[in-house]
């Protein structure tokens, strides 16, 4: 759970402390301890999301007529707009770029970003872990300790 009262080291090296979650954001992100990918290390980052989910059975989709397969008795139809949404596919993104930014660090994420059990699966043998809720199912903050990552996604 997280405490009425947080506080947390800034940049300037001087520590904050504030109830108002507005201003907890916003030193947060003026801090050291806060780490954005800019616009050059996304599209890097997307290709490590393509490189890992994806597949030779939509890709072949993909290049055929009006994205339409048939095998045998089986059609498959694949809309033209598919795959994750951005704000997904970001935050999967961010989260393999944790791994490799900090390959020792333990990784927690608030939530999982996505209903998909591969996504999931793939996230957790990279070592990622998701922040646990407690008996009043609220989120244990407490399971994070100094020097560890903690992914905050936008939802």
């Amino acid at each position: 759970m997280i405490p009425e009262v947080s506080t947390i080291t800034l940049a300037r090296g001087s520590s904050s402390t504030s109830t108002d979650p507005w201003v907890f954001r916003k030193q947060l992100q003026r801090s050291d301890n806060y780490y954005r990918p800019d616009a050059t290390s996304l599209p890097s980052m997307r290709q490590r999301l393509r490189e890992v989910h994806n597949s030779s059975l939509v890709e072949e989709i993909q290049s055929s007529p009006g994205y339409t397969l048939t095998v045998g008795n089986i059609t498959f139809k694949l809309a033209e707009a598919h795959g994750f949404c951005w704000g997904v596919e970001r935050a999967v993104a961010i989260a393999y770029e944790s791994r490799r930014r900090y390959p020792d660090k333990t990784i927690w994420m608030t939530n999982e970003v996505i209903h998909n059990p591969t996504v999931n699966r793939n996230l957790e043998k990279l070592g990622i872990r998701y922040i646990p809720r407690d008996a009043a199912n609220q989120k244990d903050f407490s399971v994070a300790e100094a020097g560890d990552v903690v992914v905050l996604p936008a939802f």
